[in-house]
C-alpha cells in the first residue's frame, strides 16, 4: 500500500502545514528503504525513537503524533478504501 499511495503525497504541503507529521513521513520512508518488508507498526514505533535518539519535549511530540497510529485498529481494507 506505502509503495501504490506514496507518490500522490504533496511533502511541500504537509511540511508547511503539518511539520511533525512530516518528520513522521520521513521517518517511514527511511524505515521503508531499510526494512521493504516490514509491516509491524510496533517496529515503525521502535525504529522511530532509536533513529531520533527523541527525548524530553520532542520524544513527547513525537510520542503523541505517533499514538493515533499505535492505537488504530484500522484493517489495511478499510484504509485502502478511504484513499
Amino acid at each position: 500500500m506505502y509503495a501504490k499511495y506514496n507518490s500522490f503525497i504533496d511533502l511541500n504541503y504537509i511540511k508547511d502545514s503539518y511539520p511533525d507529521l512530516y518528520k513522521i513521513y520521513l521517518l517511514l520512508n527511511n524505515w521503508r528503504l531499510k526494512y521493504p518488508d516490514a509491516t509491524s507498526i510496533g517496529d515503525f514505533h521502535a525504529f522511530c525513537l532509536d533513529t531520533t535518539k527523541a527525548s524530553g519535549k520532542e520524544r513527547t511530540v513525537l510520542e503523541a503524533t505517533l499514538a493515533p497510529i499505535l492505537a488504530s485498529s484500522a484493517s489495511r481494507e478499510a484504509v485502502e478504501s478511504l484513499l
